[in-house]
């Protein structure tokens, strides 16, 4: 069978491609279960080969073959007849087929982009292939819009700087002496501009406590006052 050659899946058709592989591989793996319990119901007892360690094994024989043990799922299960075992195995694989008939359209959503091309192998392997760019065209695509740009402006020379940071300084020595000049106090904000120091004052000791008023009796005074 040649592969299956179609335009570039969007990412959620990548994961159906992969879920349905997983789906068609768990049907296979039931169907291959169902046949082996059809085949242990034809006699009572079957001759086996028991594995006693990775390499050696003894032969034996596989005897009640009636008593299945289901698995229902998180470490659980269930001690189930042969027929009904095989019901059980039935009804999960009528649900994945219904899974891989919903999965299914999914495969066939392209991507909007349309980059690459996706190659179906017949074992199930997806090949994405996209158009490879370059370095150097993607320089060029990176330098088109740049040459669209207005021009910048000419950076000032370093005169015309050191001049203007001198002029700035003249003006503020001239303004500093005509303040000094006129008697009033000099501004020295912008280029000279500093944070006056503030001297620490130094600590007064707290007032006295007043003296404690002493109250008398009229008597008292009266023969104070004589004396």
């Amino acid at each position: 069978m040649d592969d299956q050659v179609t335009a570039a899946p969007s990412p959620y058709a990548i994961g159906a491609y992969r879920r349905l592989r997983a789906i068609d591989t768990q049907i296979e793996q039931y169907a291959a279960l169902d046949d082996a319990l059809q085949a242990l119901m034809g006699k009572p007892a079957h001759d086996i080969v028991v594995p006693i360690s990775q390499v050696a094994f003894i032969p034996g024989q596989l005897r009640d073959t009636n008593c299945i043990l289901a698995l229902l799922g998180d470490s659980m299960f269930v001690e189930k007849t042969n027929r009904g075992a095989r019901d059980l195995i039935q009804r999960r694989r009528a649900k994945l087929i219904a899974q891989r008939q919903l999965i299914a359209p999914l495969t066939s959503v392209a991507a909007p982009t349309g980059a690459g091309v996706v190659s179906v192998a017949e074992d199930g392997i997806v090949d994405i292939r996209e158009e490879y760019v370059s370095d150097t065209e993607d320089e060029k695509t990176q330098q088109e819009p740049a040459a669209q740009r207005p021009a910048r402006p000419a950076a000032v020379p370093d005169e015309q700087f050191e001049a203007f940071w001198n002029r700035l300084g003249f003006d503020e020595l001239e303004r500093r002496d005509a303040a000094q000049a006129s008697g009033t106090k000099p501004q020295l904000d912008g280029f000279f501009a500093q944070p006056r120091r503030q001297e620490p004052q130094p600590e007064q000791a707290p007032p006295p406590p007043p003296a404690p008023v002493r109250r008398v009796s009229k008597f008292k005074a009266d023969r104070m006052k004589r004396q």
